[in-house]
């Protein structure tokens, strides 16, 4: 039940970003006569980083909320995998429905599959970040969203200036690597802990 609701609140998450970004164009579009769609996705516009910024808010806010009410502790960076692939799982799908003709194939491209990758992987990096600090602190929960919306900029501008699969593949496979290394040194930090605690 835990894993299962970790993915749900990933896919409320998602849901939760979008409507802000929504909220966002249209007052933008109401009170100031500006189109933030203009150009979205074609070059680095304001929407863009806004968009990242919003995301990755819901994904800390959220994920902050379960590791409190959850009592389980022992596995909460698979739990946030688990979230982030909820919150992939609605924007793959609402993305999926702006196609024309949606295929199977389509699902499997850089276009798809990255969003899924960087969605799990920014959102593990902030439960680490989250579970890394014992207690709540706004400077650690700062430098955890800078750094998850650093890391989604840097693969939304591989895929504007069409870099290829290739580079997408290098900068998700680091971003992967660091991840894991990232987890086995919080995991060996926790180990040593609990010896010290015993003597």
């Amino acid at each position: 039940m835990t894993a299962l609701k970790f993915f749900i609140f990933g896919l409320l998450a998602a849901a939760g970003a979008l409507v802000g970004e929504l909220v966002l164009v249209t007052l933008a579009s109401v009170l100031f006569n500006i189109d933030l769609t203009a150009n979205y996705f074609d070059a680095v516009t304001a929407l863009l980083i806004l968009a990242i910024a919003i995301e990755e808010v819901f994904k800390l806010i959220l994920l902050r909320q379960l590791f409190i009410i959850t009592k389980k502790t022992t596995a909460r960076i698979s739990l946030a995998l688990l979230f982030g692939s909820g919150f992939a799982f609605l924007e793959i799908f609402s993305k999926l429905t702006a196609l024309p003709q949606p295929t199977l194939l389509a699902i499997f491209s850089w276009n798809f599959f990255g969003v899924f990758l960087i969605h799990v992987l920014t959102a593990g990096v902030l439960g680490g970040f989250l579970t890394a600090k014992k207690g709540f602190s706004v400077s650690y929960a700062l430098l955890a969203f800078l750094f998850a919306s650093f890391l989604h900029l840097g693969y939304n501008l591989l895929i504007i200036y069409n870099q290829g699969a290739i580079f997408i593949g290098i900068y998700l496979l680091g971003i992967t690597t660091g991840f894991y290394w990232l987890q086995i040194n919080l995991q060996d930090k926790k180990n040593s802990t609990i010896i010290e605690a015993r003597h």
